[in-house]
């Protein structure tokens, strides 16, 4: 019998897994893993009981990259212990012709749900993490006729974001996450690619 939480990391895997196979269907696309999937788990664990104060002027100077309207409730859920955020490195590389093209931050949904879920500190990684050097897309597998991956941009996403939820008395994790209604989603991880190869030969 699986724990709600062993779940959760089996249904994300799964999905993670999925997008890995929709890139490398594509004609000279890799999708590469990366991210915690590439870490044995031994390291991972000590990458979950990295903590520091919350009230550190390291972590507040990585709450204030968040919108303003976002830093309470994110600092109200994650209580006195900022995360290391480099368990939030996105899961994956896109690469067209062996050219990396961009990061891509997987999160799985259910069809039954009206909405997607980020946790918060995974956006925030994204924000602060300038050492990419290419793009991150969040994409969501919303498995439907018209789009099956869709993708927002890191700019985009406070902007279709219906709000931030602190994370207490919340089924999931207990962190803080951001809710963004599913048609908000519109933008096909199709498209993205044929806007990558054709930005390739330019």
């Amino acid at each position: 019998m699986y724990t709600a939480s062993t779940q959760r990391l089996l249904n994300g895997h799964k999905t993670e897994q999925l997008f890995l196979d929709f890139i490398n269907s594509k004609s000279l696309w890799r999708a590469r893993t990366y991210g915690q999937r590439s870490l044995d788990n031994k390291l991972q664990d000590d990458l979950r009981r990295i903590a520091i104060s919350s009230n550190s002027d390291y972590a507040k100077d990585k709450i204030n990259k968040l919108p303003e309207e976002w830093r309470h409730i994110y600092k109200r859920g994650i209580g006195n212990s900022f995360p290391a955020l480099c368990r939030w490195d996105a899961d994956a590389l896109c690469v067209y012709n062996n050219s990396p093209q961009f990061f891509a931050e997987i999160k799985s949904t259910k069809r039954s749900n009206h909405a997607v879920f980020i946790e918060a500190s995974c956006y925030l990684a994204a924000l602060v993490n300038d050492r990419l050097a290419l793009p991150l897309h969040f994409v969501f597998h919303l498995n439907q006729p018209d789009i099956e991956w869709a993708y927002a941009t890191l700019d985009e996403i406070p902007l279709i974001a219906s709000r931030m939820h602190d994370g207490r008395n919340a089924a999931g994790s207990g962190t803080p996450f951001i809710i963004i209604e599913k048609d908000k989603l519109t933008k096909s991880v199709d498209q993205l690619l044929l806007q990558s190869v054709d930005n390739w030969f330019l």
